[in-house]
């Protein structure tokens, strides 16, 4: 798995799938029990090895930074078809 940034695009069947945000055609099939914390669809992932290990976190603020972009764009072709 490369280190960086991915979004967890789906989970079923007690399995994530990552998508490596810098080529969304790279994907990563992850079992769930691998993750140290809870996760669900859209969060934003960053894998980094330290020590030969791979170091998981989530990337709670850049997620809702996403969200309020998209939300601001919604708002904005909404406000055009008025």
């Amino acid at each position: 798995m490369r280190t960086g940034k991915y979004t967890i695009d789906s989970i079923e069947k007690g399995v994530a799938k990552l998508l490596y945000r810098e080529d969304e055609l790279m994907e990563e099939l992850v079992p769930l029990e691998t993750f140290p914390f809870d996760v669900k669809e859209g969060d934003i992932l960053l894998i980094e090895e330290e020590n030969g290990k791979l170091k998981l976190e989530c990337l709670k603020d850049e997620k809702e930074d996403i969200l309020k972009q998209v939300r601001a764009l919604k708002k904005e072709l909404l406000d055009r078809n008025n």
